[in-house]
């Protein structure tokens, strides 16, 4: 259990923006609220439910507070979720950008090979070539025709 001032001091806020947030919070938080004489004091749930807005998170373990309400987006929140759409979007179209490579990448393959047997005919024909007009220089020099 702590005092406003105590969380305040904790979570690095004025007391006023604690005071908001239970505001805002009600009537979830008001379960978690106690007065300890003059001073309001509030359990571990309470303030982790106001430190979850201080701090702008939007979601913590609530397993003993079924009716707790999530808090509403906080303006960091939006963006972050903004900035990772955007993200996704750019990783499809990497995605999309990368399949079309591999396509045009195989295509090249399929062409480089196409042209590695052609050089292997062309090589065999020539290799041939010389051969019989070897035979034929051979035979013209040896009188043999």
């Amino acid at each position: 259990m702590k005092s406003v001032a105590e969380i305040a001091e904790d979570l690095e806020v004025s007391k006023q923006t604690i005071y908001y947030w239970i505001k805002k919070l009600s009537p979830n938080i008001k379960k978690h609220i106690y007065k300890d004489g003059r001073t309001k004091v509030i359990d571990n749930l309470g303030v982790d439910m106001i430190r979850e807005q201080v701090k702008g998170k939007t979601e913590i373990e609530r397993p003993f507070n079924q009716s707790y309400q999530y808090p509403i987006e906080s303006p960091a929140d939006r963006e972050l979720k903004e900035r990772l759409k955007d993200l996704k979007k750019q990783n499809e179209l990497l995605e999309r950008q990368l399949r079309q490579k591999d396509k045009q990448i195989d295509r090249l393959n399929d062409n480089l090979d196409k042209a590695q047997e052609n050089i292997k005919t062309l090589t065999g024909r020539v290799e041939k070539e010389q051969q019989g007009l070897l035979v034929k220089i051979k035979n013209y020099f040896t009188g043999q025709n």
